[in-house]
């Protein structure tokens, strides 16, 4: 069977020190986001402030759906896979960590999923998922997995989820990948804070 592999990649501002600690102010999706279909090529240490790059593939033709989309006064990311996508469809979300490393972060997000599809036969980590990734300074990089994952619809309700994760020792910068895997559906993805411990 073969698999299709879809990702987005938001960058952000560089890390100001905030009174609360949340490594990303930007996380409620209000400031607008510039696109780029093009490959994010020279990994996450190297990303484009304020862009939010569209990997390459077969994004268009499996009428997958990455926008910023409304509802009442809140903007929210949202990530659609078609019935019968069995890819993954996920943002990247670069966020540098301080000069001296955390000994661990706290992730909390709201979320709501509807339509998901799970293919028969599909892994235990099937579904949707936001597994942080640590990138060291030479590159190289470390998954957290199991961090925060749903199997089932929501019902149309935000849920709002929370975990701490251990930061690698030399971490330069954390990434995000919330996102559809090896499923389909429509995921809401709002209000992510990162706060360093």
């Amino acid at each position: 069977m073969k698999k299709y592999i879809i990702a987005t990649l938001i960058t952000c501002a560089p890390i100001c020190a905030k009174a609360d600690d949340n490594l990303f102010p930007e996380g409620n999706f209000e400031s607008p986001v510039t696109l780029k279909a093009e490959p994010f090529k020279a990994g996450p240490l190297s990303a484009e402030e304020g862009v939010l790059y569209i990997e390459p593939g077969d994004f268009k033709n499996k009428s997958c759906q990455v926008n910023t989309e409304k509802e009442g006064d809140s903007t929210f990311l949202r990530m659609i896979a078609p019935e019968g996508f069995s890819g993954i469809l996920r943002t990247y979300i670069p966020l540098k960590l301080p000069e001296t490393a955390p000994a661990s972060v706290t992730i909390s997000m709201r979320w709501r999923v509807s339509d998901l599809k799970i293919g028969a036969g599909a892994p235990e980590w099937a579904g949707v998922q936001n597994d942080p990734m640590f990138v060291m300074a030479d590159g190289t990089t470390q998954v957290a997995n199991g961090t925060l994952r749903l199997k089932e619809n929501t019902g149309g309700e935000w849920q709002e989820v929370e975990k701490s994760v251990p930061v690698p020792a030399g971490a330069k910068m954390l990434v995000l990948q919330p996102g559809l895997y090896l499923s389909s559906g429509t995921l809401d993805v709002d209000d992510i804070k990162v706060f360093t411990e």
